[in-house]
């Protein structure tokens, strides 16, 4: 239930402060004020981004997440640096960085969960990133919805790990 109540916490102050026109370091300043002012020991880790349609230029900030993968013409174009802040709840003892990509027409960013590219085999072996992002490449060569792809990849995890969700 404390999962649910901070996660829920971090989700409305997330809403407030687009609503409110913040920018990128100060909406993880207010989520992380609100998740400490509720809870001094939950963290919560995340990525924040934001994207200019008309400039293609992306910024990033990974709150102890993993930053992300810019795909171009099927292949990894850039990984983007994690961590660039601390997890929400600890903001007040560093500074967020902001990371900033020029995305390409067709560009394709992938962010992710560290329980996916964690997720071990029976025999320990991780599903990793280049696993990840091959079934990616695959997805976006057939087209596939996201909400498609997204099941297909939690399927392929499951797989992975004989059906026992790990993280």
């Amino acid at each position: 239930m404390r999962a649910v109540m901070l996660a829920s916490l971090a989700l409305a102050a997330y809403r407030n402060a687009r609503r409110s026109g913040f920018d990128l370091v100060e909406t993880y300043h207010h989520i992380d004020t609100a998740v400490r002012d509720h809870d001094r020991r939950g963290l919560i880790t995340g990525v924040l981004a934001e994207l200019d349609q008309r400039t293609g230029r992306l910024r990033v900030i990974s709150a102890g997440h993993p930053g992300g993968l810019v795909l171009r013409r099927g292949r990894v174009a850039t990984v983007l640096p994690t961590p660039t802040a601390l997890p929400v709840a600890l903001g007040d003892r560093r500074p967020p960085v902001v990371v900033e990509e020029a995305l390409e027409p067709g560009d394709d960013v992938l962010f992710y969960t560290d329980g996916i590219i964690e997720a071990r085999s029976a025999d320990g072996e991780r599903f990793g990133t280049e696993r990840l992002v091959d079934f990616t490449v695959r997805a976006l060569a057939d087209r596939l919805p996201l909400p498609e792809t997204a099941r297909r990849l939690v399927h392929a995890i499951l797989a992975y790990q004989d059906d026992r969700l790990q993280d």
